[in-house]
């Protein structure tokens, strides 16, 4: 009965912040955002479920059960636990009292919002799958708006199915995770770097620096290849847009370029770890971990080199593959990656390997998506060793990845109109 009146208590407030996010929008995308909220909702439900019934137990679990601990302490003491959480979420690494506390890191991190959640939701792990799936949702709509208003002859399905429907980035995105809630933080970002650095409204910068700040506590990694993205986006635009307005996109493209700089040198200074000196080091201990482990979805790539990097993109991408298929999880995974691989080859076959370059080269956002996917997926497929936490640590790259396949899987592309369309410029003013 908690879990259901907390449930219940989640989606009452919910509702009105999907129905205020599809105003003046069209009818289409007003319904592809009720049924991704819908099916966000379920897949969370759906990983509780399969986590606890069929795997046996998870991180999920383990967040939860030390959550509800601190909760506990919380309700008896709020303001004797409050600094405790406040040294896990800022990675102070100072002693922890609470059992289990992972100080200075990442988990630990995840361990305070875990106690929030639990504060707030009475302890419901259900409610908060609920919760975080339905941000999730938010923050994918909000890349949603980027690309639409970026891509406008692409506006609604060809945008819609690969940043609101793709089944892996529904279900990897529902749970109590470090990857969903970094990734609610991340459309922040991106919005609120979008609508400051392009758009010039000043409300962009608290609105991506809070997302910067959710991403920099659960995935400081994904920063650096966000940033490189992101200046070579507003680099492109400023060759693009320099006749029109030199002045204003040369302001922007120094911005973001200082943006982009503080992202990268910001997070190595923060996470010495990820710093360019010791990244190498870092993912070759994760894969010297990976031969030491054995399983049935394992895999290692040795070294990090020009050479590996190529297959690192290709694994991140593309595997596990039909043949690497060993449990049903694997395959349906694989299902996804094949349907990737296939529409990557038929695009390669129509428009051939440099007119594909031409066509990313001639579009900002498109861009964007390519550096970001080929720089996140070489790390990523460098330091991951197995293909079901691949299928959740590739995630951010995943709408972006599928959005440069639809793009240029269209036969023609319109010239960008000079103005958003007139359902994405309506209440709310976002």
């Amino acid at each position: 009965m908690n879990d259901l009146i907390a449930i219940t208590g989640v989606v009452v407030v919910f509702l009105p912040i999907v129905a205020l996010l599809g105003r003046g929008a069209t009818r289409t995308e007003r319904l592809a955002l009720w049924l991704s909220a819908l099916a966000h909702f379920l897949a969370g439900l759906a990983m509780v479920f399969l986590t606890n019934e069929v795997l046996g137990g998870g991180d999920m679990n383990g967040y939860h059960k030390f959550g509800a601990a601190v909760a506990g302490l919380a309700r008896q003491d709020f303001w004797a636990v409050w600094p405790h959480l406040v040294s896990l979420l800022t990675l102070s690494g100072e002693p922890s009292p609470f059992r289990g506390a992972i100080e200075g890191s990442t988990t630990g991190a995840m361990q305070a919002f875990a106690s929030l959640l639990m504060l707030a939701l009475n302890d419901s792990l259900w409610a908060a799958v609920v919760l975080i799936a339905g941000g999730a949702c938010v923050s994918k709509w909000l890349i949603y708006r980027v690309c639409s208003e970026e891509l406008p002859a692409q506006r609604g399905l060809p945008l819609l199915l690969p940043t609101l429907f793709v089944p892996s980035l529904v279900f990897w995105s529902s749970g109590m995770l470090k990857e969903p809630l970094a990734l609610v933080g991340f459309g922040w970002l991106l919005f609120g770097a979008y609508r400051l650095t392009v758009q010039r409204r000043w409300w962009g910068l608290p609105l991506a620096g809070l997302g910067a700040l959710l991403v920099l506590a659960l995935k400081p990694y994904w920063l650096p290849p966000f940033a490189v993205a992101a200046a070579l986006w507003q680099g492109s635009r400023f060759v693009a847009r320099s006749k029109r307005d030199l002045l204003g996109s040369a302001g922007a493209m120094v911005f973001t370029s200082a943006f982009a700089v503080a992202l990268v040198f910001g997070t190595g200074l923060l996470f010495p770890e990820y710093e360019l000196d010791s990244l190498e080091e870092q993912i070759l201990a994760q894969q010297a971990i990976g031969t030491r482990v054995t399983g049935g979805s394992g895999y290692v790539i040795s070294g990090v080199s020009v050479a590996t990097a190529p297959l690192s993109l290709l694994t991140a991408l593309y595997r596990p593959a039909l043949f690497d298929v060993k449990s049903a999880m694997m395959g349906v995974n694989a299902l996804e990656t094949t349907a990737f691989a296939l529409v990557s080859l038929w695009v390669l076959l129509r428009r051939g390997p440099l007119g594909s370059l031409r066509a990313t080269l001639a579009s900002p956002p498109l861009v964007f998506a390519s550096v970001f996917t080929i720089t996140y997926g070489v790390a990523v497929g460098l330091a991951t060793t197995n293909y079901g936490t691949l299928s959740r640590y590739r995630l951010p790259l995943v709408p972006f990845f599928a959005v440069y396949l639809a793009s240029l899987a269209r036969e023609t592309q319109r010239a960008p109109q000079r103005t958003a369309p007139r359902a994405l410029r309506l209440a709310p003013k976002l």
